[in-house]
């Protein structure tokens, strides 16, 4: 199998991963803003799962274009936890290996990381849409000296249609990530929950200010800009 083919095949287990996620039971942590922060153990790992639950007055599809990252696209602009996003590869159209580089958080407390990803977009026809992000290894972003390299497990964004509600969405952010470096798991898990919910807060004000949507126009606006 070629590395095309398998990146590939890896966006699409983690689309149905996180599409399997938002069908199962959780452990509610935190409530504030019209989020819900649930919480679960990673099977065979020390490590938590995250999940965000909030809901958007916007179409899925204008969900996907407001979360999807990319130095030309409007998570630029609203996104204050990431400095920026260097394309390694281009796959397709909607999958591409981005490195993330992350400013740093809690005062300085947590440095800034970068991570290695496929990153995909998945659209189904019930009207669904999927962003996901799982690490992996490239030959040509190997880690650099001055960035702590952090891991991503099957992590992402499920863009959820509300029957009857056309432009509204329930946003489903679900986040398992290795940090990397010496940080206590106290202080990751007590600050996951407030950065899920600063992710929504940030959306939302981006999304109240944003310009009018022309959902015709979302197809050709995300082929040409997915993820750059």
């Amino acid at each position: 199998m070629s590395d095309t083919d398998a990146r590939l095949q890896q966006a699409d287990a983690a689309s149905q991963k996180l599409l399997d996620y938002t069908r199962e039971e959780w452990k509610v942590i935190k409530r504030s803003s019209g989020v819900v922060v649930s919480c679960r153990n990673v099977p065979d790992r020390s490590e938590k799962i995250y999940k965000g639950e909030g809901e958007l007055d916007v179409s899925p599809e204008q969900a996907l274009h407001y979360v999807t990252p990319g130095n030309d696209l409007p998570r630029k602009q609203w996104d204050s936890t990431t400095k920026e996003w260097r394309e390694i590869e281009k796959i397709d159209k909607d999958t591409v290996v981005i490195q993330t580089i992350t400013k740093a958080a809690m005062a300085g407390f947590i440095k800034g990381r970068d991570f290695v990803d496929v990153v995909s977009s998945r659209r189904l026809s019930d009207g669904t849409r999927i962003l996901s992000a799982e690490s992996t290894d490239h030959p040509q972003c190997p880690p650099e000296s001055n960035h702590v390299r952090g891991t991503n497990l099957t992590s992402g964004l499920v863009c959820l249609p509300m029957p009857g509600e056309p432009n509204r969405t329930k946003l489903v952010f679900l986040i398992q990530s290795i940090l990397g470096g010496m940080l206590p798991t106290a202080l990751v898990e007590s600050a996951m929950p407030a950065s899920i919910i600063k992710f929504y807060t940030e959306l939302r004000n981006a999304l109240q200010n944003a310009p009018r949507w022309v959902e015709s126009d979302a197809p050709r606006a995300i082929a040409s800009n997915t993820m750059v």
